[in-house]
């Protein structure tokens, strides 16, 4: 189910990219559906199981791994993921804020 609902949602976060331009918004909403669907627990699930699997066998102490590494991961993943999601859209041109620069101010402006 998990392979099948990525690929769902793989195509229509891509789509856009294929028959049209990727405009900012475009962007942000595929960030913030990226960002939902990755810290859903099926989306996590699937992170550890893979985790687990890969992980945990070549572990210093496979066990400890496989008791920690699940609630580790569902914890650590609330957070990066997010984060990450945030930034996809950093080298869209259209996306970036105008730079601010500091500026000391004249005396008539004191």
């Amino acid at each position: 189910y998990y392979t099948v609902n990525m690929k769902v949602w793989s195509v229509l976060f891509l789509l856009p990219l294929v028959y049209s331009d990727w405009t900012c918004e475009d962007c942000a909403r595929a960030s913030n559906g990226l960002a939902i669907f990755s810290v859903n627990e099926e989306a996590i699930q699937a992170m550890v199981d893979i985790l687990v699997a890969e992980v945990c066998p070549v572990a210093e102490d496979p066990t400890l791994c496989v008791e920690q590494l699940p609630s580790f991961w569902a914890e650590i993943a609330k957070i990066v993921f997010p984060e990450h999601w945030k930034h996809i859209c950093d080298d869209l041109e259209e996306c970036q804020a105008p730079e601010v620069k500091a500026a000391v101010p004249n005396c008539p402006e004191c």
